[in-house]
């Protein structure tokens, strides 16, 4: 061996360099060489290093890549050409295009030196796992042929099928098979003598089921251990009786493998054909893709055709960055065709969910919506687990923010905000900003009632947010579905907006603490005749558009987009239209929470469907009649106007609020949370991403329009007030009922009135003319004094640690190991974000509200957040935080307190059927600990990717067998998981009668189920902590993982009895 180069010795008596039986393989490319001269002579002009296709496994030293035959056809008839040297009668040199090929290196820094392969037939209805199976000489005493069977095995069972490797085998292959049947079939048959009780057969269908080996492999294998014998009645059985001498072998087998197949680090999507014959593909380039659970359509052939769709961002560093940019991830070219991939790897077509749209806004509306969905739910099987690392002599900690406000965006009231406008807080209670002025609580108005002053005020204040940066940061997170996934598509949209708007709001009162936000009523476009005419789109207001729907004159000219065009841009009145009376009528008349938090991109199973009158849709038809940025979600904050319909929108919600629901109910009352009905972003108690440390739930908080603002009354007009309280609407009479309508823009049709509904101006021939004795100007600058002392503060601190230990934790390298907990509560010392004090200080404060927050007591109330950020005002000096957190030298004098232990079950799953409501009640932060272990999928800690959360249906497939056995009176968790089977799929309304206490009080099972007849199950293992008894099997077979993988967690039985096949 040479460095990137394998001699290969093809005759056993081989041994000069330039013999005819000696190869030099260059282990990047397979070129091969007759002479180690022309080697050095490829490889000076060979710049390969890696095989080509897709890498979908790296663990430590070991990568497999997944090369297509018919993609790559000179690679891979190199690897055939290879094989047949050791085994000539096994693959044809020139046929590829039908097989996939799985590549193994071995890895050193950015060099993939090849190992060995395996390949397989792509055809669905193969019965064979593997078409043949080669690893070099030189390795093969490493355990890599073992590898290459498991992953073949482990690819198989991710096909829900058995099968067998192609025949005829070489004696080293059959030996492999042998040794790993043997061992997978011993594994499983002692697994179940150990924790089995009364389960008295299995049959070799069973076995093959759970194993993906084939019948005849199975049998092969049971005859060859002794186990599969014919009783007295002549029927074969499969007898353990006794103490076979295949258990034995368990141990010393498992320690002879040298590679360990790790299946997390496994990232393959089954390849998809569709057979003519089942689903007919007349345009092939008219197919959109979509997903279903965490299977992905990676290929699909139609009629010897290849059309890719490859929806993947790259997992591991590259040399030139990610393989895919999320912004690239997904190609929506296809617009007629859906076809969608089930949980099982079938193919087949749906209708389009939009096709019942009512009108052509509402469709591009429910495609919007659907997309951000698709978008959502790709980035939530992203998530890891979040739970916390551990530290010798620490207690456990949840993965929980304390509720402090780090910054003025997250307070809740005046007293918060006043302490970061630098005011002075008087005994009761009013703040006095530097400028003499008190702050008060916002009144968001029309913006059309707005005074010349107070129009130009903010403007002036949007304009300095846009040119400081602070618009663009705010408006930026809107754009972001991975980030921000509960934005849209469901109940967290209303919630969501409300705090996005707050905190817009709250940066214009940094600037100027006299600005409010205000709501655009577009009702009162609604009823002119073209509701573009309105004066709302002029100087005067919004500005003006030129031929290109540029808005290059009024308040927002010259305002830079995200993308980087010089301004904003508008479509007015192309498509779409403004909202209608009775789009809010219709909300007003709802009596449901879910039927104004709405599930707007329900799937298939849903109990729920669209309705298109819901409050998220009807909003969407202003968005797309304002056009342009505003037109799509990605980029409608670039426009200032975003801002202001949501507010209204904001304002129709909290009417509907105070007049349908209780003071406490609106605080609660949430959706179901169902994965069927919307991505598990918009779980109630989960996170409200990006806003943490609040969750869905808090956007429901009645401090809102409480503490911080109040809207004042929609515009009316009657007899005494016909001018509607503002020079840019007037009062309509024709209808009989008066009502307030956008003043019409000069050059405008306005004869439909019998009012003059011109601004400045006359109705004269049926269109608005400008008076030429006093023509409107806009609105003068400002005449209030402005403030003698500035407002605006300097440029707070955002990045902070949640938690003393994270700087510990990360130098033992937990912010790579353990990113799904340190990437979000430890992101100063993970390098999330860059703070602007230094980390290595023990004895600094580094907020500057520190001082008075000791004072007031939060060092005790919020311990986590102040001993990390305010270790001077926390007196926390006399200890560095390495010695804290067990990582340094101080010696306790008492014994260290016990790490509280998380006993739940594998994979992702609540162990109660509270959990729903208690995340509703706010366990998930008052009961932080017991609700991360308990309760992780409804506090979002977790998203499940092999069941759907919230459907009536048992989320494991061993649920019926523990039902049979009384599982479902005695454990929990059950009743939680196995709704089916247990009976126990309860309403809101129920488990707001079943969950009362606090978190972990209660443990219901399920009741009224006949008791099981003579069997036992296993002893309850439920407490104050998760429900225990969960065997992490094996990997390489993928018991211990929970949900649709083979197996998961089960009762513990203890039976030592044979089992017939009958």
């Amino acid at each position: 061996m040479v460095p990137d180069t394998l001699r290969l010795d093809l005759a056993d008596s081989a041994n000069l360099q330039d013999s005819d039986d000696v190869l030099y393989l260059c282990q990047y490319c397979l070129a091969n060489s007759g002479s180690y001269e022309k080697y050095e002579t490829h490889s000076r002009t060979c710049h390969v290093r890696k095989p080509p296709g897709e890498e979908i496994y790296r663990h430590n030293q070991n990568s497999v890549f997944q090369v297509d035959g018919s993609e790559y056809r000179g690679y891979c008839q190199k690897l055939c050409w290879l094989s047949r040297e050791f085994i000539q009668a096994k693959v044809p040199l020139e046929s590829t295009n039908e097989f996939m090929f799985y590549v193994l290196t071995e890895n050193y820094g950015l060099n993939y030196r090849f190992v060995g392969y395996f390949s397989k037939c792509k055809m669905n209805d193969s019965i064979h796992n593997l078409s043949c199976i080669m690893v070099l000489p030189d390795y093969r005493d490493r355990g890599y042929g073992r590898l290459l069977v498991e992953i073949s095995y482990y690819l198989t069972r991710m096909e829900r099928k058995s099968a067998t490797p192609e025949k005829p085998l070489s004696e080293a292959a059959a030996a492999l098979f042998k040794c790993y049947w043997r061992e997978v079939i011993i594994k499983l048959f002692a697994f179940w003598r150990e924790n089995t009780v009364d389960r008295n057969h299995t049959t070799i269908q069973e076995t093959s089921a759970m194993t993906g080996i084939a019948t005849e492999d199975v049998s092969a294998t049971l005859l060859e251990l002794g186990w599969l014998k014919r009783d007295v009645r002549g029927v074969f059985v499969i007898d353990l009786e006794g103490d076979p001498s295949g258990f034995h072998q368990l141990k010393s087998a498992k320690k002879a493998h040298k590679v360990k197949f790790n299946k997390k680090a496994l990232q393959c999507f089954p390849v998809i054909h569709l057979d003519n014959e089942e689903e007919e593909v007349k345009d092939i380039s008219k197919a959109k893709i979509l997903l279903k659970g965490n299977v992905v359509i990676h290929r699909i052939i139609v009629t010897e055709k290849v059309y890719e769709f490859v929806w993947r961002v790259g997992s591991w560093n590259e040399p030139n960055g990610p393989l895919l940019r999320e912004s690239e991830l997904v190609q929506m070219r296809y617009e007629c065709l859906v076809v969608l991939l089930t949980a099982l790897g079938l193919a087949r077509a749906q209708t389009d969910p939009c096709a019942a749209a009512p009108n052509e806004a509402a469709k591009i509306m429910c495609q919007q919506i659907h997309r951000w969905d698709d978008g959502a739910r790709v980035a939530s099987t992203k998530k890891k687990i979040a739970l916390p690392p551990g530290l010798a002599g620490t207690k456990g900690i949840a993965a929980e923010l304390a509720p402090i406000a780090s910054s003025i965006y997250q307070c809740m009231d005046l007293a918060c905000m006043c302490t970061y406008l630098r005011g002075v807080a008087a005994p009761n209670g009013q703040c006095t900003l530097p400028n003499g002025q008190p702050l008060r609580k916002a009144l968001r108005k029309e913006y059309r009632t707005l005074s010349d002053d107070e129009i130009q005020r903010l403007h002036a204040a949007f304009r300095t947010l846009k040119n400081n940066g602070e618009y663009d940061r705010i408006g930026r997170i809107h754009s972001q579905m991975s980030a921000a996934g509960g934005a849209h598509s469901g109940p967290a949209f209303l919630p969501w907006h409300r705090e996005f708007i707050k905190r817009v709001e709250f940066a214009l009162r940094q600037v100027d603490p006299t600005v409010v936000l205000p709501y655009w009523d577009s009702t009162l476009e609604s009823h002119l005749p073209r509701p573009q005419d309105s004066i709302m789109f002029t100087d005067y207001l919004a500005g003006r558009t030129d031929g290109q729907g540029l808005v290059t004159s009024g308040p927002f000219t010259n305002w830079r987009t995200l993308s980087g065009r010089a301004n904003i841009q508008r479509r007015v009145g192309a498509q779409g239209n403004p909202l209608r009376q009775q789009d809010i009528d219709f909300v007003m008349q709802q009596t449901e929470v879910d039927q104004v938090m709405a599930f707007t991109a329900p799937r298939q199973g849903c109990p729920y469907r669209t309705d298109f009158n819901c409050l998220e849709y009807t909003h969407g038809n202003v968005h797309i009649f304002v056009g342009g940025d505003m037109f799509d979600t990605s980029t409608s904050s670039n426009d200032p106007l975003f801002f202001f319909h949501h507010a209204f929108i904001d304002h129709i919600w909290e009417l509907w609020r105070q007049s349908r629901q209780s003071r406490a109910d609106r605080e609660i009352s949430y959706p179901p949370d169902n994965q069927l009905c919307s991505s598990p972003q918009h779980f109630g108690a989960g996170n409200l991403l990006p806003f943490t440390p609040m969750r869905n739930i808090d956007g429901l908080s009645n401090k809102f329009t409480d503490n911080i603002y109040e809207y004042a009354p929609r515009p009316t007009c009657s007899a005494a007030n016909p001018d509607c309280g503002s020079k840019y609407l007037f009062c309509d009479t024709v209808q009989g009922v008066p009502r307030c309508i956008a003043r019409i823009q000069t050059g405008a049709a306005c004869g439909s009135f019998s009012v003059n509904p011109c601004f400045g101006g006359s109705c004269q021939g049926g269109v608005c003319v400008i008076s030429t004795a006093n023509p409107p100007k806009p609105p003068p600058p400002a005449t209030t004094p402005k403030p003698t002392t500035p407002v605006v503060v300097a440029p707070q601190e955002t990045c902070f640690n949640e938690n003393q230990c994270c700087a510990p934790w990360a130098a033992k390298g937990e912010c790579t190991r353990n990113s799904g907990y340190m990437n979000e509560w430890c992101k100063a010392s993970c390098g999330i974000c860059k703070p602007s004090y230094r980390l290595q200080d023990d004895c600094t404060d580094r907020h500057s509200n520190c001082a008075s927050w000791g004072r007031s007591g939060e060092c005790s109330k919020n311990p986590l957040w102040m001993t990390e950020n305010c270790r001077k005002s926390c007196g926390k000096c006399g200890k560095t935080r390495a010695q804290e957190c067990g990582g340094g030298e101080a010696v306790a004098t008492t014994a260290a307190p016990q790490t509280p232990q998380c006993d739940n079950s594998d994979g992702c799953y609540n162990e109660n059927v509270c959990c729903p409501h208690w995340g509703l009640m706010g366990e998930c932060r008052k009961n932080s600990g017991w609700m991360a272990c308990n309760c992780r999928v409804s506090c979002g800690h977790c998203f499940p990717t092999d069941y759907n959360y919230g459907s009536c249906v048992d989320y494991h497939k061993s649920c019926a067998g523990w039902a049979r056995i009384g599982e479902c009176q005695k454990n929990p968790w059950m009743s939680e998981n196995c709704r089916a089977s247990c009976r126990t799929c309860y309403s809101q309304w129920d488990l707001r009668k079943k969950c009362r206490g606090a978190a972990g009080s209660v443990a219901p099972v399920a009741e009224n189920q006949p008791p099981p007849q003579q069997q036992q199950g296993p002893q309850q293992n439920w407490g104050q902590r998760g429900w225990g008894g969960s065997p992490d099997y094996e990997d390489s077979i993928g018991w211990g993982g929970g949900g649709a993988t083979w197996g998961g967690f089960a009762p513990r039985w203890a039976g030592r009895r044979g089992w017939g096949r009958k």
